[in-house]
């Protein structure tokens, strides 16, 4: 069995959801500054994204090929339920509830984020570890008795370069690999113990969806550049995740209530504006003409992409 290279972060089934008449997507490319449509099978794809090489140095695709393509299926399969019907049973709350965790760790915002925090924290330490030609003289001294190392490294100008942080430092795709796993499973349980909404739009609108489509929005009277923060479960923040062009889960604090309901218009209008704003690199609907307001108005074009984790 031939090993799949191209991989969705974005599930093609799931941008199927949000394609036209003719079977393509409009894709606003926020990198290129372009509209253009294609199909979902070309969207939201990266050769070879969650492979890993295991101890034999080859390269496994088993994420791809058994993880996410069971997470895929079983939620496209009560999400596709949750459009037509309003009786779900535990089973669909499960699946939304897993395929909605790996959506907000599988992309890449959060693989760059996670890196861009993993960068951060090491350079930290770095710029503690040595603070001081003296004491950076000391751990290279340490270091080269330990590895038998005769490497001689000036330690003023080490010193100088760390303290500049004119350097980077990579992450190995594993780490967010393992991550993406371990955070999904745990988040979860936990979305399925919310109260959910699930927003019809009105007749003629649609939603969007975008290339970081698990949203969240701080609660009621939270100020940006506080000295506090907020997260999945905190309480009054709501979790507002897209699923197809004319659905849209909105998840509330905990509680086990599940209801129906159309969204107004200035509802539809706001959601897409939020999912629209919090983009990476792509946005994506259903037509052009829906897809440029929505982008003028955020302005999006004109910021750059910024990492949702940050350590100050």
């Amino acid at each position: 069995m031939s090993k799949p290279k191209r991989h969705h972060y974005l599930p093609q089934s799931y941008l199927v959801g949000f394609s036209a008449d003719d079977g393509c997507v409009c894709v606003y490319d926020r990198v290129r500054n372009e509209y253009r449509p294609q199909k979902p099978l070309n969207t939201g794809v990266i050769s070879h994204y969650y492979s890993v090489i295991d101890d034999k140095g080859e390269k496994r695709t088993d994420l791809e090929s058994e993880l996410l393509q069971f997470v895929d299926g079983n939620g496209i399969s009560a999400i596709k339920k949750a459009q037509t019907s309003t009786d779900l049973d535990e089973e669909d709350r499960a699946k939304i509830a897993v395929f909605c965790a790996y959506l907000q760790f599988r992309i890449p915002n959060y693989e760059k984020s996670i890196n861009h925090c993993n960068e951060q924290i090491l350079k930290k330490i770095a710029e503690m570890t040595f603070s001081t030609p003296e004491r950076t003289e000391a751990v290279l001294a340490e270091l080269k008795e330990d590895s038998n190392n005769d490497s001689e490294i000036d330690p003023k100008e080490m010193t100088e370069f760390i303290q500049s942080g004119k350097y980077r430092i990579e992450t190995d795709r594993s780490f967010s690999l393992r991550h993406m796993i371990d955070l999904s499973q745990k988040m979860a349980p936990i979305l399925g113990m919310m109260d959910w909404c699930f927003l019809h739009p009105p007749s003629g609108k649609t939603f969007v969806t975008c290339d970081n489509p698990f949203v969240l929005i701080p609660p009621q009277g939270w100020k940006p550049g506080g000295w506090y923060g907020f997260g999945i479960c905190t309480t009054g923040a709501r979790k507002l995740i897209p699923l197809a062009s004319d659905l849209c889960l909105v998840m509330y604090d905990k509680g086990e209530g599940m209801f129906w309901r159309e969204a107004s218009l200035e509802e539809t209008r706001h959601i897409n504006l939020t999912i629209t704003d919090n983009c990476h690199e792509y946005v994506i609907a259903r037509d052009e003409a829906l897809l440029r307001s929505l982008v003028n108005k955020t302005g999006i074009s004109e910021r750059e992409w910024k990492p949702s984790i940050n350590i100050g």
